[in-house]
């Protein structure tokens, strides 16, 4: 699902790289303004079925790399 007008977009993972441990992954992201269009928020939750807690890795990467990409700072 894709909302453009609300910033918010859900998918499902059906495979990758993480093999078939990963299961049930479903997540939603939005991304919300902030001071006055200078900055914004990105909310990124999910709910999957994985062994460990080895995926944290995978969001403090994505939220780096949004951060790079965007020439802001990140807060974890």
């Amino acid at each position: 699902m894709m909302d453009n007008e609300d910033c918010h977009y859900r998918y499902k993972w059906h495979s990758g790289q993480w093999g078939e441990e990963v299961r049930n992954y479903h997540a939603s992201l939005r991304v919300m303004a902030g001071d006055l269009d200078r900055s914004c928020m990105v909310q990124w939750a999910s709910e999957f079925d994985y062994p460990t807690d080895a995926i944290s890795t995978f969001y403090e990467n994505g939220f780096r790399s949004l951060s790079e990409r965007f020439n802001g700072t990140s807060k974890e």
